[in-house]
């Protein structure tokens, strides 16, 4: 086709092309366009394909486009924008200046990329929209009609520029634009209003964005109100342009706080609103700015109608906005806020409750990205805590502290919110402490508190109220969650060094004297206390804070009620009359000024009761009684059911009731005093001290009256204090504190069995005196028991139980060593990373185990007294099993015979003073020398000077005519005549002064034929009757030789020579090899602490020849002394033996248990135990080194012997019958009577 050709055909089609555009004009049949634009591309392409497009052909360009643009603006296919771009693009490059349709292609271009940033968001279409609808405005005269629309639409892509990337010239362009606009259209062009608008708006968005100038919003203000005023009523805009109006006052409102414009705005939002239809798409939002407009009033003018106003508009909002829109989140907040406002006003509890539910939607609605978040978060939290402050109801403090965890999560730790975000926190859980008991939470909060302090600066004038947040959750957690004396002491030193940089004049000085007092007075009266300093520090400050208080202050009644309990105490004290009517008036001050319905009333209420009990100490009245326990009946009346405080109260009621009774001997207030007793001790919810204290009252009060009440009642009261017991001595805790508490309570398991031999019941004696012994060996138990069961069922839950109690043994050691003294500058508060970290462990543990006793079959999984767990099987019994029970009232043995049977056996002539005296004069005769001396081990040094062979005999004597001969006669032994075969065995399980005295070795030594022990039966020892069973539980079979580790220490450092040890292992490994058996012998430089640790958990047999010692001051730290160091029981506990059987421990005093607390055996023989070994032979003191190697050969000889001979049951290992033939030998040779030779080894076990 020749050029000429190619024009004529072009022509042709263009006119088809306009001719089939004309059809679809007249048709809308959409064949038509998409013929019209087929038949356009195909002129374009034949004049493309025959020469180059020039300037004549931008009218055919131009209609392809706009041809493009007509089909998308019908169909909205993104491939016709594309194509319109395409064509106009070319129509553009082609336009020259001048040419009449250079503004319809700019324009018509500029509109398509527009349309195509809104599809695609690219930044480059708005650029070129933006560029060529400049292009169409230049090629336009002022003069030009076209010229107001066209800036419109160039004001238009500006617009959508800036809205992308924010850049503050394009607002300068918007409104310069919006401004050359009005001044070219005529003053009767239709579009004038929305151009007037589109200026105010552009005004708007500059005073938004840049600086808020005032002279901005003005421009705003008077373009929208000239919008408005040409916008005829009931035209659609009429609504929109109203809104716009109403936005810009209330922006001008924000920085002229002139009350007309806020109004001004108010009201015609309530006018757009009126007029806007329901349904309308732009109700929700219009509402929206409605609620914002009218809080803003409230905001500045206080008044009551106008809160009504924004809680209409929230509540009309609400329904009618999706959950999907971001305004939802902030209506719910507004309306939260005005409902808390109005709470303020009204104090109706209702308004606080919906304002709660609407804070907690809002936070639900919004994202962790939004930023408004963190907002909703804060007084989601705030609200939920002032609702408590009325309900008492834990869930509500449950909240706030989520709330408050949720927003510090989300602020980082160097922003200065985040301090305040933890004090919140920390607070919040303080009170959940206070109100569930749970100490977890105070554990928390310490934490928390701690850390918020950590992040505030020295200059912060927070920094002292931080502090003292700090001091207060300490003083709490050392008060009602059993918390160290080190709590206390910092709290203290914390309260005085915080208070000293807060002026009196200050608001929260009251609270703060009020909660230094409270310290103060816990220390005073605490087992470190008895200070008077404190206690009259405490009443001054006391009176310092209610004189500083206003009358309206929100714990003013409080300050009245504690100072009461201050008074009080101090009357108690000194026995100061005048102190307990004071007392008595501001406790009466405190409930008269407490309105009714508050959760503190309860708590004032027990207050006078108390202090009507204290009177009554001193007037005798009855009265006061009788009002007290009315008092005490308001306040556990008035206590929610699932409060922490109330079984304290149910237990002063009942102490109160006790007291009237043993005046009146009343039944009913017997049984009164009974039930409230049995209330408080078998609350769920209390803490374990005050369960117990209340249980042994509940005990005490029927075993003194016991016509009043009925066996099962004691039994059950008794039962109860034995199972609370193990509660209290809490895992969490350091080995030093839970042996601390074993001594303070420990008497109460002694008074429980011989309660129970009283009543004939030898079952319960025999759980109760093994429930109330070993338990911190037992907690070490179960953190080691298998969890076969639990892994087959649950897999889950046992690889994380195990994982616990992993870590649980690495973490629990005798004693926390605290990281600092001083924290955040202030001297006395201790800081100890490692004992936080281990009652978190605790805590978790704790979680747990609740968890899988939940599960199906599991519901009393690791239960300590469960006796299907601490009874040994029937079989595994070689003999009796001997419990002695030594108590201030009786005495007595309890046999526990092989086939189940229970036997008990009077000891009339024994007494816990005569036991006590016994075991004083024992120690001070074979140990009495330790006490003077500074040397680790006394095992080379001959007799030590002081033990007396006849003070000895003395002391066997008496233990033969008061213990062992009565029950050696009651078991029938002491008829039989030995005739060689074998002896019967007897495993001795002692309480109290006996656990230190050698029962194995009573007897009658004045002349040749007296009874002694060691001629009517072999004797060992247990800690407690689980040690044995456990010991039982995993015996083999097979009695064949096992390997034998041997440890010796001739010349450990800085420790006397044992060169004996090196004697005694050569005799062993002879005599080891001569009978097949394997051994390894580490020596001295090998004989390290952590490679003995490792070798123990490979060897069923140890053999350690070394130092040994008992730590009189940290029993725990007891010792086997080895060439770097010492191995002690704390170490062993956290040692894994699988394959343990036996261990002879070649040292010194190593099953030598604690004065103070004999029951928890320990020892290292009980921690060999503990650890995994079946059998350990020990010794009670200071063994000579010459007699090791005697008793050593004996001992192996016979022990291989008898476990070649097939002679021995399944659940013996025969350690017991060649420790005693090795004494014989060892006797024989010495002398009968070099007791301090031959009597101290001893052999625990089977």
């Amino acid at each position: 086709m020749t050029h000429i050709q190619a024009l004529l055909t072009a022509s042709v089609l263009r006119l088809l092309g306009d001719a089939q555009l004309r059809l679809y004009d007249a048709s809308h049949n959409a064949r038509n366009l998409d013929a019209s634009i087929l038949t356009t591309q195909l002129a374009v392409a034949i004049i493309s394909a025959s020469s180059t497009l020039s300037a004549k052909d931008v009218p055919l360009l131009l209609d392809l486009g706009s041809r493009f643009t007509t089909r998308y603006n019908t169909h909205g296919k993104l491939d016709d924008i594309h194509g319109a771009i395409l064509s106009l693009r070319d129509a553009s490059r082609l336009c020259q200046d001048g040419d009449p349709l250079q503004h319809a292609v700019y324009n018509q271009l500029g509109f398509c990329f527009t349309i195509r940033f809104g599809r695609l968001g690219g930044p480059d279409d708005i650029d070129d929209a933006v560029m060529a609808c400049r292009r169409a405005v230049e090629s336009l005269s002022d003069g030009d009609a076209r010229k107001p629309m066209t800036l419109v639409n160039y004001g238009n892509a500006c617009y959508m520029r800036f809205r992308r990337a924010h850049r503050p010239e394009d607002l300068d362009e918007l409104v310069s634009t919006f401004s050359r606009g009005l001044e070219l259209i005529p003053e009767d062009h239709p579009e004038r209003p929305d151009l007037f608008d589109k200026l105010g708006n552009s005004y708007s968005m500059r005073f938004e964005s840049n600086g808020r100038r005032p002279d901005d919003i003005e421009q705003a203000v008077s373009a929208h109100k000239r919008a408005v005023e040409l916008t005829p009523d009931g035209h659609p805009t009429k609504p929109s342009r109203l809104h716009n109006l109403g936005v810009s006052l209330a922006s001008r409102f924000s920085v002229s706080h002139v009350s007309a414009d806020i109004e001004q705005a108010v009201s015609i939002h309530l006018q757009v609103a009126e007029v806007t239809p329901d349904g309308h798409p732009t109700q929700p939002m219009r509402l929206g700015i409605l609620v914002e407009t009218s809080y803003t009033r409230y905001t500045h003018t206080k008044r009551p109608q106008d809160l009504e106003q924004v809680i209409l508009a929230c509540e009309r909002a609400l329904p009618l906005t999706a959950d999907s829109l971001s305004t939802k989140p902030l209506l719910h907040h507004r309306l939260g806020c005005s409902l808390l406002a109005r709470y303020g006003r009204t104090k109706e509890l209702e308004d606080l409750k919906h304002a709660v539910a609407a804070n907690r939607r809002a936070v639900e609605l919004v994202s962790d990205e939004d930023t408004k978040k963190l907002v909703l978060l804060r007084t989601f939290g705030d609200s939920s805590l002032e609702l408590s402050d009325h309900t008492d109801d834990a869930d509500d403090i449950e909240r706030a502290a989520w709330a408050y965890q949720q927003a510090a999560s989300l602020t980082p730790s160097d922003h200065s919110d985040h301090p305040v975000l933890l004090r919140k926190l920390g607070d919040a859980l303080a009170r959940l402490f206070e109100r569930t008991g749970n100490s977890e939470r105070i554990t928390q909060a310490v934490g928390i508190h701690r850390r918020m302090v950590e992040l505030t600066k020295d200059d912060d004038p927070e920094r002292p109220f931080r502090l003292l947040s700090l001091a207060t959750t300490l003083g709490r957690r050392y008060e009602r969650a059993g918390g160290e004396f080190v709590d206390l002491q910092g709290a203290i030193s914390l309260f005085r060094h915080a208070m000293a940089l807060v002026p009196d004049s200050h608001p929260a000085m009251p609270g703060l004297l009020s909660n230094f007092s409270r310290t103060l007075l816990i220390r005073f009266q605490g087992p470190l206390g008895g200070d008077l300093e404190d206690l009259e520090a405490s009443i001054n400050n006391y009176r310092y804070g209610i004189q500083l208080a206003s009358d309206e202050h929100p714990h003013k009644a409080a300050m009245f009620s504690d100072l009461s309990l201050a008074l009080s105490v101090r009357s108690e004290r000194l026995g100061t009359p005048n102190d307990i009517e004071e007392a008595l008036l501001m406790g009466r001050r405190a409930l008269d000024s407490t309105p009714e319905g508050h959760p503190d009333l309860a708590s004032y209420y027990n207050n006078v009761a108390k202090c009507l009990m204290d009177r009554h100490t001193h007037t005798k009245d009855i009265e006061d009684l009788s009002t007290a326990i009315s008092m005490f009946r308001q306040a556990t009346d008035l206590c929610p059911k699932d409060h922490p405080h109330l079984p304290q109260w149910l237990g002063n009621l009942g102490t109160t009731l006790r007291s009237r009774f043993e005046i009146t001997r009343s039944q009913a207030d017997f049984d009164s005093a009974v039930q409230s007793f049995a209330s408080a001790a078998t609350s769920a919810i209390g803490t374990p001290d005050y369960r117990l204290v209340f249980a042994i009252r509940w005990a005490g009060l029927l075993e003194k009256y016991p016509a009043f009440g009925t066996i099962e009642a004691r039994l059950k009261a008794y039962s109860l204090c034995v199972t609370i017991l193990p509660e209290l001595i809490w895992l969490g805790f350091d080995v030093q504190r839970r042996l601390s508490d074993c001594r303070v309570w420990g008497s109460i398991v002694k008074a429980a069995v011989a309660a129970a031999v009283n009543m004939d019941s030898l079952d319960h004696a025999v759980e109760w005196i093994e429930g109330g012994r070993s338990l911190i060996w037992s907690q070490m138990f179960l953190l080691r028991a298998p969890l076969d069961e639990l892994q087959e069922k649950q897999p889950r839950l046992a690889t994380e139980f195990g994982r616990l109690n992993q870590l649980l043994q690495q973490s629990a050691p005798s004693s926390f060593t605290f990281d600092s003294d001083t924290f955040a500058g202030v001297a006395g508060v201790g800081v100890n990373a490692k004992g936080d970290r281990h009652r978190q462990l605790t805590f978790e543990h704790q979680r747990l185990l609740t968890e899988i006793r939940g599960c199906t079959g599991f519901e009393h999984f690791m239960e300590r007294n469960q006796p299907e767990v601490t009874l040994p099987v029937p079989e595994a019994l070689s003999g009796p099993i001997i419990f002695i029970n030594v108590y201030r009232t009786r005495c007595d043995a309890i046999i526990l015979h092989r086939n189940g049977a229970r036997a008990i056996v009077p000891l009339p002539d024994l007494s816990s003073k005569k036991a006590s005296d016994l075991r004083w004069r024992w120690v001070q005769e074979v140990m009495g020398y330790r006490y003077q001396s500074s040397r680790m081990d006394e095992r080379a040094s001959g007799n030590p000077t002081g033990r007396s062979p006849d003070r000895l005999r003395s002391c066997l004597r008496y233990l033969w005519n008061t213990v062992v001969g009565p029950i050696l006669n009651a078991l029938d032994y002491t008829s039989v005549v030995s005739d060689g075969r074998r002896l019967p065995h007897i495993t001795w399980c002692p309480t109290g002064p006996l656990m230190q005295l050698p029962l194995h070795a009573a007897g009658l030594y004045d002349g040749p034929n007296g009874p002694r022990a060691y001629n009517f039966a072999v004797h060992s020892y247990i800690p407690s009757l689980s040690a044995l069973a456990r010991s039982c539980a995993k015996v083999d079979e097979q009695h064949l030789p096992r390997k034998v580790l041997i440890v010796t220490q001739p010349t450990t450092p800085n420790q006397m020579p044992l060169f004996e040890t090196l004697q005694e292992a050569s005799r062993l490994e002879d005599t080891l090899r001569t009978s097949g058996v394997e051994d390894k012998w580490l020596n001295d430089t090998d004989a390290t602490v952590s490679s003995v640790r490792a070798a123990m958990t490979e060897y069923p047999w140890v053999h350690l020849a070394c130092h040994g010692s008992q730590n009189m001051l940290n029993p725990l730290e007891s010792a086997f002394v080895l060439y770097d160091g010492l191995l002690t029981l704390t170490d062993l506990m956290t040692t894994t033996t699988d394959t343990a059987e036996l261990a002879f421990l070649s040292a010194c005093e190593t099953a030598v248990g604690d004065v103070k607390t004999p029951e928890e055996s320990t020892h290292l023989a009980a921690g060999m135990l503990a650890v995994g070994f079946k059998g350990v032979v020990a010794t009670m003191w200071s063994i000579q080194d010459a007699d090791a190697p005697v008793i050593v050969g004996a001992y192996y000889k016979e022990l291989l012997a008898v476990r070649s001979s097939g002679s021995l049951s399944r659940y013996e290992t025969g350690a017991a019958y060649a420790l005693h033939e090795a004494t014989r030998l060892l006797r024989d040779e010495v002398g009968e009577g070099e007791f301090a030779r031959w009597v101290p080894f001893v052999h625990f076990g089977i």
